[in-house]
């Protein structure tokens, strides 16, 4: 079912895992209907340039990338196109004017999906064993402590959209209950996306 969903995401591998892990990419599925639609459509103009703020966005191609996601019990491995739209109004300034569309899964520079990400934040603000996590998600202690030191930097941003105190499993939960409204504010707050791990990239990317 989820290898004939969607043209825009292709499946490389699934590993099934010993347990339903919660707040999954079990959207994903909705999400890639939608973005399909978009590209499509070619109509872009509900989107916001990050850099001068207007809506003069066309299409200029898809490109290919990895993401891991997690549905149900299954850690799945594959390939997602992703949009990229040009800004006509800053090529006019001779600015920076690529910029690509993020679903709500696809975290800026990531490989893992949000939903991978931000659970395997939780679990530790929880005090969950460092093997459960590792072994849940397969990932590495490293990565682990580099999303981390990464949320660390967001949570006076991200406390102003969850609208909590500056507390980690506040902010973790607030951004959990609505992780797509929580991604969507972020970014009209901001205009770059969350978790965003390179600084000087900030104008390259957008989200819906």
């Amino acid at each position: 079912l989820i290898k004939n969903f969607s043209a825009m995401l292709s499946i490389e591998s699934t590993v099934e895992t010993t347990q339903s892990i919660a707040n999954n990419d079990r959207n994903v599925l909705y999400f890639l209907k939608a973005y399909e639609a978009l590209l499509y459509s070619n109509d872009y103009s509900s989107f916001k340039c990050p850099l001068c703020k207007n809506n003069n966005l066309h299409y200029h191609k898809t490109y290919t990338r990895n993401i891991t996601l997690v549905i149900s019990n299954h850690i799945i491995d594959a390939k997602i196109e992703l949009i990229v739209v040009e800004c006509l109004d800053c090529k006019k300034e001779n600015k920076q004017h690529y910029h690509v569309i993020l679903p709500d899964n696809v975290l800026p520079y990531h490989l893992f999906s949000s939903s991978i990400v931000l659970n395997s934040i939780k679990a530790k603000i929880k005090k969950i064993k460092n093997e459960i996590i590792l072994e849940r998600y397969r990932i590495s202690r490293q990565l682990l402590n580099q999303w981390l030191k990464l949320f660390d930097r967001y949570l006076i941003s991200s406390s102003t959209i969850t609208k909590t105190i500056i507390d980690k499993s506040e902010i973790i939960t607030g951004i959990l209950d609505n992780r797509e409204y929580f991604q969507y504010q972020f970014y009209e707050c901001f205009f770059h996306p969350y978790f965003l791990n390179k600084l000087t990239c900030v104008k390259l990317a957008i989200t819906p």
